[in-house]
């Protein structure tokens, strides 16, 4: 693979998809493979169902590669697959109930918690704590805030991600603040 190392990602892909060169395509693995199982991990908690997971998410990558368009960064795309992808794993195993927060109409900018509030909060939880209280929120909302906050993926690249306006991004972003700050407060400040 040290063949392949002075290759741009661009320059794999187009190898990937013009050569079908598999060596290519181990290159995009080696460079992605731990960021993507981590991902997977910190969704699932789980060793062996986040291997699984990310061995099906390369699959669906490498059958996908030629419709990467190069709108967003190959790394927000490959964030995508795999967000995407758990989110149909816990869909499928009724893990969490899906909520359609676009029907709920309330104004963003009347929050609960604004997001200076949330980070000022937030700073006060022990990490042990918040890990605790991040695996009792629904996944669906613990996704969206490791997205925002240990990811720092923007608004706008989560609004790529989900498919979704940024209004309910938004929304859902002060849900899943909401969410947290009430569970560690009634877990941890009684």
């Amino acid at each position: 693979m040290k063949k392949y190392s002075r290759y741009s990602i661009d320059q794999l892909i187009d190898l990937v998809i013009q050569n079908k060169d598999t060596n290519a395509f181990g290159a995009i693995y080696d460079i992605y493979i731990d960021t993507v199982y981590n991902k997977v991990l910190s969704m699932v908690q789980s060793k062996e169902i986040a291997e699984d997971l990310t061995h099906d998410i390369f699959i669906k990558i490498y059958l996908n590669l030629k419709k990467f368009q190069h709108k967003s960064k190959f790394s927000t795309w490959i964030y995508a697959i795999t967000y995407n992808y758990c989110h149909d794993y816990f869909r499928k195993k009724n893990k969490y109930p899906v909520v359609n927060f676009d029907t709920i109409s309330e104004k963003i900018n009347e929050t609960t918690y604004a997001e200076e509030d949330f980070i000022d909060n937030i700073e006060q939880i022990k990490i042990e704590q918040l890990k605790v209280c991040l695996n009792q929120i629904a996944s669906e909302e613990k996704i969206l805030l490791l997205m925002k906050y240990q990811d720092n993926i923007s608004i706008r690249d989560i609004m790529k991600i989900l498919s979704l306006k940024e209004s309910a991004v938004k929304m859902r972003l002060k849900r899943a603040r909401e969410a947290i700050i009430n569970i560690c407060n009634k877990k941890f400040n009684n």
